[in-house]
């Protein structure tokens, strides 16, 4: 997508938002595609430019699919795996070359009519790796401190090897801002010492690393409320610092499930879509740029 930047904007600030206008084009795919689907994610390579589809919502139920999109080509390819499990509002991480899934929800007695019964849901624990040479999901064994089950959280990998999971929503339905940290070296997890005021308990939010800090924005919390602050967890000192009061521009509405991407200049995160914590229907097509 190429995009022009809108006259308005804010200098002088530490942090600043732009509102972008951006020109989207329709990319003619080929190959066989995907069912459209919510709560599914997609981890880009970088080093074989390819973007991995795992899971999601769809009319179908909760699936267990895996699809890969060749950006050069636009060529859709379906993945022979076997051993996953359906789930949706997961997360999937690439490290060290492997994909790893950990928790989500998923449908206790699906009906095929691809709606969620709260009562149905089940949320997960587990953890999961994706061997491209067998094409075989197989459960990653992990030792040390657990994150109990949740969805709707984000994990972020960091320093090649780890992987940062915060937040997002219990079983009991509360909401978590606990941070959780696994190391695939030896695949055990721990809880580091956390400094500063912590960021409120949220699911449903973006986290975009940068350098490295962990940059988060929106999501959902007790009582429906929605969040438009900025934070960030250093990953060296582990500290949380708010950055609201810095940041100057236009800010995006209050909204959850968006989409939060680190642009090629490596200090401009571009915040796109969500939909308004209020109506799950009314969904946005807007994108922002955070410096």
């Amino acid at each position: 997508s190429a995009m022009a930047q809108k006259s308005k904007t804010t200098h002088g600030a530490r942090h600043s938002y732009k509102s972008s206008a951006v020109n989207w084009v329709k990319v003619d795919q080929k190959g066989e595609e995907p069912l459209g689907r919510s709560g599914a994610t997609a981890t880009l390579d970088q080093a074989k430019k390819q973007l991995y589809i795992y899971g999601g919502l769809t009319q179908n139920g909760f699936m267990d699919d895996l699809w890969i999109l060749d950006t050069e080509t636009w060529v859709w390819s379906k993945c022979v795996a076997s051993g996953g499990k359906q789930r949706g509002w997961h997360t999937t991480s690439l490290v060290n070359g492997n994909l790893l899934v950990f928790g989500g929800q998923y449908e206790k007695d699906p009906e095929g009519n691809g709606e969620c019964d709260d009562d149905s849901t089940v949320l997960l624990q587990d953890l999961m790796m994706y061997d491209f040479e067998t094409g075989v999901w197989f459960p990653a064994f992990a030792t040390g401190d657990i994150p109990c089950a949740r969805s709707g959280h984000t994990a972020t990998v960091i320093d090649n090897n780890k992987l940062v999971v915060f937040g997002g929503l219990k079983d009991d339905g509360s909401y978590i801002n606990d941070v959780h940290v696994l190391d695939t070296t030896m695949y055990n997890w721990s809880k580091p010492e956390i400094k500063g005021a912590r960021m409120k308990p949220r699911a449903y939010h973006a986290a975009t690393l940068v350098g490295s800090k962990i940059i988060f924005f929106g999501g959902i919390g007790k009582c429906n409320w929605a969040f438009k602050e900025i934070y960030s967890l250093d990953t060296k000192t582990w500290k949380w610092t708010e950055h609201s009061s810095m940041v100057q521009g236009e800010c995006p509405s209050v909204r959850v499930g968006q989409a939060a991407t680190l642009l090629p200049d490596g200090k401009t995160i571009m915040v796109h879509g969500g939909h308004d914590p209020d109506d799950s229907n009314q969904c946005y097509g807007d994108a922002h740029q955070l410096d």
